[in-house]
């Protein structure tokens, strides 16, 4: 306990002075005196709540709190006016919540030089901790102790043998690192114009940090680690390798149901009991299909053709199928349905299974045009047509939109070795000896463009005659022959820099590719970036490359 009482005392002031903290008395100018003859004994409602009184005001209660703070924690003119706010409460709190939202949302680091925006960071420990009001006088020290934050604050900083210590773990006040570390804040890097936009994600006092993205896909993404001490200084970032976020589109299969015409022997009838006395019903064991685990594989016979049903339970936006199998007999000739508007069931697609453990069936329009397309529907069902008797699934798969994706070959940088062709009508070529990238998209051609940016985040490009950066890209797609260009789920792009350009080019290091999408391919209206890659480090020699022509 405070081992000493504190005086008051009329004391002449040094200049610019109005009251002081000494080490065991404070200090009043005389002008100030007749205020500490106001004070009224603070009435409370039976509730607790403020009635009337007040404890002679907030000035001399600045000064008390100088001497109450311990040095250990005390921010001078900051920390010790918690004392005069407790003391004051009932007319109001002195700092604005306001300021102290344009502080903490600013971006900006370090103290406000607003003394009150700066108590409101303090005040905050007794609006979590505390129970009682800040007025409430109390009648014993244990009391006083178990309901002031603050008194606890000062009690441990005076001897810390008091803290409690969980798990045997003392409260130190010195400048151990191992005791000061308060975590981890963890930033996501991702790529944009060529430029890094670094945006903080979440904070951890764990070693390990999980981040949830569900709106993210075809994107390349890099971590940055900051450790934070007790005092919020902050260690210089580490930022870990990029990688990049992709899915195929599989829907969540946990509620789905699925039904089939076909028996297996790893068919299941469960015992009658006292729950289901009579005899029953068969469980099939087609429900391993859906069970996210490609090791058990269903094997089963129909009468005929057999059919796998799979219930969504909504209605879904469904794009493709996946098959995979991994053992027994593979499906073959396939024949993929939703149920029909007007009843039945309409075909999305037939054909058959390329073979290997997985094939991914996109589905296309009516009329059959080379373009991925979109379908509502609930259900979703597999026909086999060949072969007949026993047939084998491990996993199905039912995809929705996955949105645009790029990749950059990096055995697709180099020379070109000879004029590639890619309008025969018009003769229009990428001449010999370009600097040509080459990669896959996803996308629509027609509203797509291909952007390639150096190390420094500049893009890369030749420079012409009057010193402008220069560079062409084809997008590759099937010709629709009279008909209009769709979603391509599997297309090739091509950057290049003609020989003329390359003269005063520097040569970049590594280059990252980004895809853009426009919503008007003439004006080029809202473009925006859908997908990237990670870099590429350029190969040196720049190797000498042949393109085929675009039948090959």
């Amino acid at each position: 306990l405070p081992a000493q009482h504190l005086n008051i005392r009329y004391m002449r002031m040094f200049a610019g002075a109005f009251m002081y903290a000494a080490g065991n008395h404070i200090g009043i100018g005389w002008d100030s005196v007749p205020g500490l003859g106001g004070g009224e004994p603070i009435a409370l409602h039976e509730d607790g709540s403020y009635r009337s009184g007040d404890l002679f005001g907030w000035g001399i209660a600045h000064e008390i709190g100088h001497n109450i703070n311990q040095g250990s924690y005390a921010v001078v003119e900051v920390t010790n006016n918690y004392f005069s706010q407790i003391s004051q409460a009932h007319e109001g709190v002195r700092f604005g919540y306001d300021a102290i939202y344009s502080k903490v949302t600013s971006g900006t680091t370090g103290h406000s030089s607003d003394v009150f925006t700066q108590l409101g960071l303090y005040w905050q420990l007794h609006l979590a901790y505390d129970k009682g009001y800040e007025y409430e006088i109390y009648s014993n020290y244990d009391e006083l102790f178990a309901s002031r934050f603050y008194a606890r604050v000062d009690t441990y900083a005076r001897n810390t043998a008091q803290a409690p210590a969980p798990g045997g773990v003392q409260l130190t006040l010195g400048c151990d690192a191992g005791d000061l570390l308060l975590g981890y804040e963890i930033a996501r890097i991702t790529w944009e114009n060529g430029q890094a936009k670094t945006e903080v994600v979440g904070f951890t006092t764990d070693s390990h940090y999980t981040d949830t993205i569900t709106t993210v896909n075809n994107r390349t993404i890099a971590y940055q680690i900051t450790a934070v001490d007790q005092f919020l200084n902050r260690s210089q970032p580490m930022t870990l390798p990029a990688v990049k976020i992709s899915h195929d589109g599989s829907y969540d299969k946990s509620l789905w149901t699925v039904t089939t015409n076909m028996t297996s022997a790893d068919d299941t009838t469960p015992d009658a009991g006292e729950q289901d006395p009579c005899e029953p019903e068969p469980v099939s064991a087609i429900s391993r299909v859906v069970d996210n685990n490609k090791n058990t594989t269903y094997t089963g016979r129909a009468d005929g053709e057999a059919v796998i049903t799979l219930n969504f339970g909504k209605t879904l936006a469904v794009t493709g199928l996946k098959y995979t199998v991994t053992g027994g007999t593979p499906i073959r000739d396939y024949e993929i349905q939703i149920p029909a508007a007007e009843g039945g069931w309409q075909t999305l697609a037939t054909g058959t299974f390329t073979g290997g453990e997985i094939s991914t069936i996109y589905f296309r329009n009516e009329n059959n045009d080379p373009w991925v397309c979109t379908y509502d529907a609930a259900q979703l069902r597999l026909v086999v047509k060949a072969p007949a008797g026993e047939i084998s699934v491990s996993e199905l798969d039912v995809l929705g939109p996955t949105g645009d994706n790029v990749e950059l070959l990096s055995s697709g940088i180099g020379t070109l070795s000879a004029p590639y062709v890619y309008e025969e009508s018009t003769g229009q070529a990428i001449p010999e000896g370009s600097l040509v990238f080459t990669g896959s998209y996803k996308g629509n051609p027609a509203y797509n463009v291909v952007l390639l940016y150096d190390e420094n985040g500049n893009v890369v490009g030749g420079v012409d005659a009057e010193g402008s950066i220069v560079a062409h890209q084809i997008i590759l797609a099937p010709d629709p022959q009279n008909g209009q260009l769709g979603e391509v789920s599997e297309g090739y792009w091509v950057y290049w820099i003609e020989p003329q350009d390359l003269e005063g080019m520097t040569m970049p290091e590594t280059v990252r590719v980004e895809l853009y999408r426009v919503d008007n391919a003439t004006t080029n209206e809202g473009q925006r970036l859908t997908s990237d890659t990670l870099a590429v480090t350029m190969p040196d020699p720049l190797p000498s490359l042949t393109m085929g022509s675009q039948a090959d």
